[in-house]
């Protein structure tokens, strides 16, 4: 099973950028604030999505977990300023992330 796991997780990784096209476009349709980004938090996004397919597959050919998210605060947190939290920087930043005008 694990040889015909990595046989299809390699089909898959060999068309990453149609998959990675289709996941974002999927969530470009579905979550409101990714539709109006712009091409360089996009290319943001299309990163991820294919650093996301990739360790999922990797997990899925390994019979790996996944596992809890660092106790850091993720990514998200090393790029807020200050003690804000999240709820409160949704608050305040427009979808691109910059701050929006009184």
């Amino acid at each position: 099973m694990t040889d015909e796991r990595e046989r299809i997780r390699r089909q898959l990784l060999a068309a990453a950028p149609r998959v990675v096209t289709a996941l974002v476009a999927a969530v470009r349709e579905q979550v409101p604030a990714y539709a109006v980004l712009d091409d360089g938090r996009l290319d943001e996004v299309r990163a991820i999505a294919a650093w996301a397919l990739d360790r999922l597959l990797h997990l899925w050919v390994t019979d790996g977990a996944l596992t809890p998210p660092p106790t850091s605060g993720g990514s998200a947190a090393s790029r807020r300023p200050g003690p804000r939290t999240a709820a409160r920087c949704r608050r305040s930043c427009g979808p691109t992330g910059s701050r929006r005008r009184s």
